[in-house]
């Protein structure tokens, strides 16, 4: 017994001295702050982990993660809903366009990248009726226009060579099975190809945190996820910050209940394989909302929070994967910061929005 915790001990100062982290040969949430997405990084592993992971039977399969971003919601007054940036960069572009479109456009740079707005009454008495929708900006030479699969393009302005278009990229479904004590959340998203990936987020009533599971091309592994603090039905407080996690093979989650478009009842699975707490588990990603008591906008803009995300390729574009989750974050921060608004029915927060960061 004495000899077994002495191994275990040595196995983990060997890897805290030979580790590429401080704290585990994996980043986990309570490794130090992070000052940028880049720094949110991890280890790919494929069908086992590394060190004493390994040993003690974990299998965790989050990839590595080359880059990072850090995408920027904010709300512009007397719009609709609210937008994202895909980084720090171009929406401070935005704001030195003044806001401007046709400037965003003529630099090369500003313009969002997601447009969330909320459907309204519609989808309270028809669950066939999205209750959110996700449009997304895309900017392509004017002989190609054509090229453009999504639905519902709309033309925002174009100069001599290029366009800009607003086109439909996500819809957000939602259901609640007081049968099975769960919430269905349904993300429709268009693919680069014109293909829809349908990607389910679902936690349970009255409890904390929801699951969901995506397939990551790059690695071509499909992973559990856990977005831990949200709050749910559990409470009529929001939650300013929000963590993204990779959950070992072995964690129970809620993809299991489900079976096509709609829960089976399946139950969890269990056994007598071991788990390890999820303070442990990889970090993908982190959202924070700003803080601030006075309401008030500067330049018409108003900062609402920050997710950072890591990314398994360097890209001058966007990677799908991290406009899916940028999207089921900007739904997660609807249902959160909605709670602290008490207003149902509207993304507008031009009065009622105590966190908020002046720009």
């Amino acid at each position: 017994m004495v000899r077994t915790v002495i191994d275990r001990f040595s196995a983990r100062n060997r890897i805290q001295t030979h580790g590429r982290s401080d704290s585990d040969d994996q980043n986990t949430l309570m490794s130090a702050s992070h000052d940028a997405a880049l720094e949110l990084d991890s280890v790919f592993s494929g069908s086992s982990t590394i060190g004493d992971l390994e040993r003690l039977g974990y299998v965790n399969r989050s990839p590595r993660f080359v880059s990072g971003r850090t995408v920027i919601f904010a709300s512009i007054v007397l719009s609709k809903g609210f937008f994202a940036w895909e980084n720090q960069a171009t929406f401070d572009e935005f704001i030195n366009n003044r806001r401007k479109f046709e400037k965003c456009l003529e630099s090369g740079s500003g313009w969002p990248l997601f447009h969330f707005v909320s459907i309204g009454f519609k989808s309270y008495f028809n669950k066939n009726v999205p209750v959110n929708k996700v449009y997304k900006y895309k900017v392509v030479d004017n002989d190609k226009v054509d090229d453009i699969r999504e639905l519902n393009k709309e033309l925002v302005c174009k100069n001599a060579t290029k366009s800009l278009y607003k086109v439909e990229f996500c819809c957000i479904f939602r259901n609640v099975s007081n049968s099975q004590g769960l919430a269905f959340h349904k993300f429709v998203c268009f693919q680069p190809d014109g293909t829809r990936t349908p990607v389910f987020l679902l936690n349970k009533i009255g409890r904390k945190h929801s699951d969901c599971q995506i397939f990551e091309p790059i690695t071509g592994t499909t992973l559990n996820l856990r977005w831990l603090g949200t709050t749910g039905y559990t409470s009529v407080f929001g939650s300013n910050d929000l963590k993204l996690v990779v959950l070992d093979d072995q964690t129970p989650h809620l993809s299991h209940r489900l079976n096509g478009d709609t829960g089976s009842g399946q139950p969890e699975p269990e056994g007598n394989r071991s788990t390890r707490p999820l303070s442990t588990m990889p970090l993908w990603a982190r959202y924070s909302r700003a803080v601030s008591i006075i309401p008030i906008p500067k330049r018409r803009v108003l900062k609402l929070a920050t997710f950072e995300i890591g990314e398994v390729e360097e890209t001058s574009d966007v990677p799908f994967t991290t406009e899916l989750l940028t999207c089921m974050c900007m739904y997660l921060h609807e249902l959160e910061s909605r709670k602290e608004r008490r207003t149902p029915l509207t993304t507008s927060p031009m009065f009622t929005v105590p966190f908020v960061d002046l720009v």
